[in-house]
Parts: structure tokens; C-alpha cells; sequence
């Protein structure tokens, strides 16, 4: 539910998102995607023709909202990031801003019990991503990754910081919160 919440207040209609392709023989996804001019993503593989894609809406000066860990988390606390955020931002060389979120994992029980739903939104000061070497590649893109996730944990309560709960980094921005807000 993150990616239409988001799609939805954001004023922009210059939006889209890379969305798993798991949804595309959902009617409701589907129309979603087309509306928005989302780009479906396997998942599975490098899909390079999603990643085109999602350059070219960069590339127009549109955002793209990305899911750096490429998956839901059962447990509502971040997962181990993938690389593919990091790979984007540094084709594209433009600034990343990271958006943390929560409350929506009692969103659709709150629905279809009548109660309301508290859901927190919180979008953090662009930031420049530090340039990728041909020579360490694998190692930059990952610091960078861990960038982009330590940045969301920080804005995050810490229930749901999982993975970067105790990295060094999110640590150091829950520290200097002016840094990141």
C-alpha cells in the first residue's frame, strides 16, 4: 500500500514507480500502473528494460519511487537493501529523497474494523549520492545503498529499523536528526 499512498499525495503528476510485475494480473494493480505510468520490474532478473524505463522518467525531470529492498516485508521492519536504488541514482546522477513510512500495516484491519488509521509519512532532505568507481563498483554501490537505508531507519521508530536497527550509520543520524529532516 506504500506506493499508491504515496503516488496519491504527492501533487506531482510527473510520478511513477517500479512496481513488481507479481501484480500485473491484478485488475486493481493494473490499472494503477497504467494510470500512473509506473513501470512494471522483474524482480528476478537485471530487468534492464524496467531500468530504461525508470531513467528516462529521471531523465525528464520526473521521480521515481523505488522499493530499495524489492520486496514486502512480512515483519513491518526493513529488510537488507538491494543495489538497484543506488545503481539509478548514480545513472541518473541525481539527488535521492528517502521516505519513511509506517502505520500501514494495520491500514486495511483498521478499514474493515471502522477505526482510523494513523499512517506516518515523512520525507527527508534530498541528499547526493558519492560517485561509484569502475574499480570498486560492488563495495560503492553498496555504501551508497547503505546510505539510502540508514537515512529511512533513522526517520523510523525503532521497532521498525530491522535490518539497519544498530548500523553504525543510522545510529549517527538518529544522533544528528538536523542532518537528514
Amino acid at each position: 500500500m506504500d506506493t499508491p499512498l504515496l503516488l496519491n499525495i504527492i501533487p506531482r503528476d510527473d510520478l511513477a514507480a517500479l512496481v513488481t510485475d507479481k501484480y500485473k494480473y491484478n485488475p486493481l494493480f493494473a490499472l494503477f500502473v497504467v494510470t500512473t505510468g509506473s513501470v512494471w520490474i522483474n524482480r528476478e532478473i537485471a530487468d534492464f528494460t524496467a531500468i530504461r524505463a525508470g531513467l528516462a522518467i529521471i531523465r525528464k525531470g520526473g521521480i521515481l519511487g523505488i522499493a530499495p529492498e524489492g520486496t514486502r516485508s512480512k515483519r513491518s521492519q526493513l529488510l537488507e537493501a538491494k543495489n538497484g536504488t543506488a545503481m539509478l541514482a548514480e545513472k541518473a546522477n541525481v539527488p535521492v529523497v528517502t521516505v519513511s513510512t509506517y502505520g500501514i500495516e494495520t491500514a486495511m484491519s483498521d478499514i474493515l474494523h471502522f477505526r482510523r488509521t494513523q499512517i506516518h509519512v515523512t520525507f527527508a532532505r534530498p541528499f547526493q549520492l558519492p560517485p561509484v568507481s569502475r574499480e570498486n563498483r560492488e563495495a560503492d554501490l553498496t555504501r551508497n545503498t547503505e546510505e539510502i537505508m540508514c537515512r529511512i531507519a533513522a526517520n523510523l521508530p525503532e521497532k521498525y529499523r530491522g535490518f539497519y536497527k544498530h548500523h553504525s550509520r543510522t545510529l549517527e543520524l538518529i544522533n544528528n536528526p538536523d542532518s537528514i529532516i
